[in-house]
C-alpha cells in the first residue's frame, strides 16, 4: 500500500496547487510548469507539504523494494553471488538522495530561489531516471526474474517515456530549438513569477514543449512508483524490534509491581 501511496500523495501534490492556481487566477490553465502551481500562495503551503509527504513515503517505498529483492534473492532463492545485492543497495542510495532533492525543491520555493530551487528540482529528475533505469535493468538481468514479464516491459516502456520527456524538456529550457530564428531563451524574471505566454507569443511553443514534457515526465515516474505495489502485495513487514541493553535488564521494580506482591488495590 506504501507505493499506492506515494503515486496518490505524489498525484496530489501537482493536481491540487494547479486547480487552486488556476482558479485564484496564478496561472495559466494550459500546461503550466508544475513549479509554478506551487509558487504562490495558497497553493504554495499545499505544494510544499505533499511534496514532503511524497518524499518520505518515496523513501519507504524505495527501502522496501530493497529489502523485497534481498528477501527474494538472498533469503529465499540464496544466491551465492552477490552482484545484484550491491547494485539495489546502491539504488537505494540513489533514490534516497533523489527524495531529499525533492524536499530541498519544496524547501526553496521558485518564488524566494529560483536557482537553488530548478538546481534541486533538476537533481531529483536526473537521479530519479537513473533510480528507475537501475531497477528495470535490474528486473531484466537477475534470474529467476521476481516480477512478472508484462510487469516489466510496462517499467521498460515507463522508463523510456519518463527518459525521452526529460530530454525534451532540458531540450526545450535550454536550447533554442523550439524558439523563431532571431530569439534566444528569455532570462528567469527576478523575483519570478509565474509565466502567462499566449499563442501569439513567440516563445509559446518552447513554454508548451517544456511544460507539457515535465508533467508527462513526473506523472510517468509516479506511475513507475505505482508499479511496485503489484510486486509488494505479496509481502508484509513486521514491526521493528526494541532491544534493551544488558545493564537495564536488571532495574528496580516499580510501584505497580510492588503493589501486585503486596496484593494491594490499585485504582
Amino acid at each position: 500500500i506504501i507505493p499506492l501511496l506515494t503515486f496518490l500523495c505524489g498525484i496530489s501534490s501537482i493536481f491540487i496547487p494547479y486547480v487552486i492556481g488556476v482558479s485564484n487566477g496564478h496561472v495559466p490553465s494550459v500546461i503550466p510548469f508544475i513549479s509554478d502551481c506551487g509558487a504562490l500562495a495558497p497553493e504554495n503551503c499545499i505544494f510544499t507539504q505533499l511534496l514532503n509527504m511524497t518524499a518520505l513515503l518515496l523513501i519507504i517505498s524505495i527501502y522496501l523494494r530493497h529489502r523485497q529483492i534481498v528477501e527474494y534473492y538472498g533469503n529465499r532463492l540464496r544466491r551465492p553471488d552477490l552482484w545484484w545485492r550491491k547494485i539495489s543497495f546502491g539504488l537505494l542510495i540513489i533514490g534516497f538522495i533523489a527524495a531529499f532533492f525533492i524536499t530541498a525543491t519544496a524547501a526553496f520555493p521558485i518564488t524566494e530561489n529560483v536557482k537553488v530551487h530548478i538546481v534541486c528540482a533538476m537533481a531529483s529528475f536526473l537521479l530519479v531516471t537513473v533510480y528507475i533505469w537501475g531497477q528495470v535493468i535490474l528486473s531484466f538481468s537477475v534470474s529467476p526474474r521476481m516480477s512478472g514479464p508484462f510487469l516489466n516491459w510496462i517499467r521498460l516502456l515507463l522508463a523510456l517515456i519518463g527518459t525521452g520527456t526529460l530530454v525534451l524538456y532540458i531540450v526545450a529550457c535550454y536550447t533554442n530549438t523550439f524558439l523563431p530564428d532571431g530569439y534566444s531563451i528569455p532570462p528567469l524574471p527576478i523575483p519570478y513569477t509565474p509565466e502567462f505566454i499566449g499563442a501569439d507569443s513567440p516563445y509559446w511553443l518552447r513554454h508548451t514543449v517544456a511544460a507539457g514534457a515535465e508533467w508527462a515526465m513526473v506523472i510517468s515516474n509516479f506511475v513507475f512508483v505505482l508499479t511496485m505495489s503489484f510486486d509488494l502485495r505479496h509481502t508484509y513487514v513486521r514491526p521493528p524490534k526494541v532491544f534493551f541493553k544488558k545493564t537495564h535488564l536488571r532495574r528496580p521494580r516499580s510501584a505497580y509491581e510492588h503493589a501486585l506482591n503486596d496484593d494491594t488495590h490499585i485504582d
